[in-house]
């Protein structure tokens, strides 16, 4: 079974820069294999290998180690695997005759385009292999990133122990706030044997009762009672903050004229 988890990451000013350049790189792999991609298309009819283009861009990788190189080589076989995901669904999606219609009255299906800064909004990193995350504190805890550093990232909640993690996704909001969703493999619950006892009918009330079980049993609906004990709170809690208004009482401590006070309202209540 797999599950994600999401943490909100929090890099200073230097990190969050190097993260939008590690994004930026991200984006030319991505747009530079869709490019090759379409080429292909055009010249053999087919789609390319994506062997070809995964051992061309590593070796990009190589050429340009400021730039393309600051990406690991499993972040890079993921933008290209992300590509051909597109496609596919794509293809499938002609299958079934599921598309949209354009403005122009052509169909849509789904195709991968070209991305911009607005639209490409996150990298995925297998994990051990670029990106680490190293719990330091209750509610907080580090995130290794290859080329960026340890970016602080706040640990809300602890994963599972039998949880393995297997892949990061960094993505980055149109806000501009950076996340890191995680996911993790996790053993399979166990199945929840059948009960014993004979299946039961419910019916929900609005008023009275809340329930009702095919049985006879029925459930009180305490709702409306609550909220009048939560009335008649209210309703003391504002006489107090009215009683202790500075404003009702004069500089030598008695109350003013006309002005509503706790021991006046108590002493009228007896």
């Amino acid at each position: 079974m797999i599950r994600t988890y999401k943490f909100r990451l929090y890099p200073n000013k230097t990190q969050d820069e190097r993260l939008d350049f590690l994004l930026w790189q991200g984006r030319k792999i991505y747009n530079g294999a869709l490019e090759m991609w379409q080429a292909a298309n055009e010249v053999n009819g087919c789609d390319p290998s994506v062997y070809d283009l995964r051992d061309y861009w590593c070796a990009q990788r190589k050429e340009e180690p400021d730039t393309l190189g600051l990406l690991p080589y499993d972040t890079v076989d993921d933008l290209i695997r992300r590509l051909k995901k597109a496609h596919d669904n794509a293809y499938k999606r002609i299958e079934r005759g599921d598309f949209t219609t354009r403005r122009n009255g052509s169909k849509n299906y789904g195709f991968p385009r070209f991305k911009n800064r607005r639209t490409f909004s996150g990298l995925g990193y297998v994990y051990g292999k670029g990106c680490k995350l190293i719990p330091t504190s209750d509610g907080w805890a580090k995130l290794r990133v290859m080329s960026c550093g340890e970016v602080r990232v706040r640990y809300h909640r602890d994963l599972p122990d039998d949880a393995t993690i297997k892949m990061v996704m960094l993505t980055r909001q149109k806000n501009g706030q950076w996340f890191a969703a995680l996911q993790c493999e996790q053993p399979d619950p166990e199945a929840i044997e059948p009960s014993a006892l004979p299946a039961v009918g419910i019916d929900v009330g609005m008023v009275f009762p809340a329930a009702a079980l095919s049985d006879g049993t029925t459930i009180d609906n305490r709702v409306r009672e609550n909220k009048q004990k939560r009335r008649v709170l209210m309703r003391k809690l504002d006489r107090q903050r009215h009683a202790n208004n500075p404003q009702n009482y004069n500089e030598d401590g008695t109350a003013k004229a006309g002005a509503l006070t706790w021991h006046v309202h108590a002493h009228e209540g007896n």
